[in-house]
């Protein structure tokens, strides 16, 4: 029988020292890996929480906006959307960089889903598959969010870095009280196609005389209209809009949020009429 050597006091000590090396490493790169991690998700928070800030206070220099300039916006003969760019700033604050840009589209300036879906003829100026999305709703929609996403289709809501018109910035879907006309339209924002086919359906001249206007950045009223013709109520054009959707795009860090935002007037002053994100980047945890 062969006898095996016993370890000395030594070996087995430096065995204990390598098994324990062997199994505390993993666990030492584990505890890195978490405390990175949790200082990146920290980091996101942070980002999150000053990203929902900067949405939150974006609400005042809005309204200012909508007090002052909107009543006096008049956009170019060229314009394809009634859209008119608000905000655009990008700053950095304790290494932190900072992005927001808030654009706001007239909703007067376009045709109304409901007066869409109730057979206007001006809805033949809109595009084949804004006219089918529109008419395959059950019903009137309370806002954009009633139209679902199209994967490779036309975008719903608007955006100031497409060079195609959403359907948001084509068709509006503003709540709008049942007295008001079918058709509402700014003589000074809404696109020149738009504007003169409403302009002959309302029994209207002055589009040119309009659009001179607008090309040298001037705005105002629309021509009279005749008494007697019917036509005029069905159709009525105006020098300012009361309601208007405004997007609002953040970003903080590796954060981004957008918003789009209904706003009427009401009683001479803005109200917040709707408010849906449309972009939530990253997308918050679940809590359990």
């Amino acid at each position: 029988m062969i006898s095996r050597p016993i370890p000395s006091r030594r070996a087995v000590a430096l065995l204990l020292v390598l098994a324990l090396i062997v199994a505390i490493v993993p666990v030492i790169a584990l505890a890195a890996s978490r405390a990175n991690a949790a200082v990146q998700l920290e980091d996101s928070r942070l980002d999150a929480m000053l990203a929902d800030d900067l949405l939150q206070s974006a609400s005042m220099p809005i309204v200012d906006w909508l007090r002052r300039d909107a009543p006096q916006v008049t956009l170019p003969p060229s314009a394809t959307q009634p859209l008119v760019p608000i905000l655009d700033d990008a700053f950095d604050l304790d290494g932190i960089p900072f992005e927001i840009t808030v654009s706001a589209w007239d909703l007067q300036g376009m045709l109304p889903a409901d007066a869409v879906r109730s057979g206007t003829p001006l809805r033949l100026l809109l595009p084949d598959d804004v006219r089918e999305r529109v008419d395959a709703l059950d019903e009137q929609p309370d806002g954009l969010d009633g139209f679902q996403p199209l994967r490779g289709g036309r975008l719903v809501f608007p955006s100031p870095v497409e060079p195609e018109p959403s359907l948001g910035a084509l068709v509006s879907t503003a709540n709008r009280p049942s007295a008001q006309p079918s058709v509402r339209l700014n003589v000074n924002t809404t696109p020149a196609p738009l504007l003169a086919q409403a302009l002959r359906l309302a029994g209207r001249g002055g589009y040119d005389q309009i659009m001179e206007r607008r090309a040298e950045g001037r705005r105002g009223g629309p021509p009279p209209a005749d008494a007697g013709d019917r036509s005029s109520r069905r159709i009525e054009l105006t020098e300012s809009s009361s309601s208007w959707g405004i997007r609002i795009d953040v970003r903080v860090g590796s954060v981004r949020r957008s918003w789009w935002t209904v706003w009427t007037r009401v009683s001479g002053d803005w109200m917040l009429q709707r408010r849906v994100p449309i972009l939530w980047e990253p997308h918050p945890e679940r809590t359990p």
